[in-house]
């Protein structure tokens, strides 16, 4: 079953002085299995992390739909977009986004909070990604690795349907990177998670159902 359809996706960026215009993506299509575990690859500039930006509904797009299940998000009003990315998309990204003033158990429920859903109870996510005894410390007491654990479990708070991942290895080093990767192998194929994770690694990327390559806002491949 199809979860995310991406259709005739356009994104044109006008410059400072509004003298010229930048076409960031190019008609872009492409759908996203239910459980499906997606890279989507491309080298700086190619317009991989614009695409990730609006599946996410951080960005809106020039043109075109993107549609989960049967919600176009680029059709919703702005308050509407922000319930739908609160509590249908979870986000990992490469620097974590950890407020530093709250503790790790502070930082997962706060999309909890945010959503008003008055959860609780973490503790089987908590100890599927291994933080459980981090929980009341404070994002600059914890490693890299452990950061990333914390922010994947944020993003999994409200349980949402699909997983977006902005280079979620890229700052950590090759053995915790490769913890994490393992980590969301894990969430897909046992929990069934749908993910899709912007990366510019093979190794992550290869560990992957698909890969949808990209360049020059284009999709390639």
């Amino acid at each position: 079953m199809q979860i995310l359809t991406v259709s005739g996706l356009q994104k044109t960026y006008t410059t400072r002085f509004g003298s010229s215009k930048v076409q960031a993506l190019k008609n872009v299509n492409f759908t996203v299995e239910s459980g499906e575990y997606v890279a989507i690859m491309g080298e700086s500039g190619s317009g991989k992390t614009t695409l990730l930006n609006i599946l996410g509904g951080l960005d809106k797009a020039t043109g075109g739909s993107v549609c989960y299940d049967d919600t176009d998000i680029t059709k919703l009003a702005d308050t509407a977009l922000a319930d739908f990315r609160l509590n249908k998309i979870g986000f990992v990204f490469q620097f974590y986004d950890l407020i530093p003033e709250l503790t790790a158990k502070e930082n997962i429920l706060l999309p909890s909070k945010l959503a008003k859903k008055g959860k609780t109870d973490i503790s089987d996510t908590v100890k599927k990604l291994g933080v459980e005894n981090l929980l009341g410390r404070y994002p600059s007491e914890l490693s890299g690795g452990q950061q990333q654990r914390v922010a994947i479990a944020r993003a999994l708070v409200n349980d949402p349907s699909v997983l977006l991942c902005d280079e979620p290895t890229g700052n950590l080093d090759v053995s915790t990177g490769n913890d994490v990767l393992s980590l969301l192998i894990d969430l897909n194929r046992n929990d069934n998670r749908t993910i899709v994770i912007v990366t510019h690694d093979n190794q992550l990327a290869e560990k992957c159902d698909r890969i949808i390559r990209i360049s020059d806002g284009k999709i390639t491949d």
